[in-house]
């Protein structure tokens, strides 16, 4: 809420604590597959099974129902909120930390994709990323 990113209405919040539900669920999910076969076992068959799993199976399931949801231009709507940068953060710190191997294909999802981009494109997070580096 301090940020502004934390919708006022009562019902938007809800979905939007939703969305948030339903991308951490994947982020567990991906970790909960990955961590093991990429840290613990290196089971070359499970990793490539997981991955494929994760690539075939439970992203495109995951972003498909996130794309019936997204109001346009953002999840609620006209406005950004938190929801708007979890999908950001699942795409670029969560899959992009399996270059290669983790893939959204957010091309397949339009508005998810319009989401991603212009939040990279964002000049108030270049902002807020550039000073956290600092």
């Amino acid at each position: 809420k301090h940020v502004g990113l934390y919708p006022d209405d009562p019902f938007v919040s809800l979905e939007a604590d939703s969305i948030v539900n339903t991308i951490v669920n994947t982020i567990v999910e991906l970790y909960d597959a990955t961590y093991p076969v990429e840290f613990a076992e290196k089971d070359e068959v499970m990793k490539r099974t997981t991955q494929e799993t994760l690539n075939h199976d439970v992203f495109p399931r995951t972003l498909e129902r996130l794309e019936q949801r997204a109001q346009g231009p953002y999840f609620a709507g006209p406005t950004i909120t938190f929801a708007d940068v979890f999908l950001l953060d699942l795409a670029e710190n969560h899959v992009g930390s399996f270059p290669g191997q983790l893939k959204l294909n957010l091309a397949a999802y339009p508005k998810l994709g319009a989401i991603v981009a212009t939040l990279h494109a964002s000049h108030e997070l270049k902002a807020h990323y550039a000073k956290k580096s600092e």
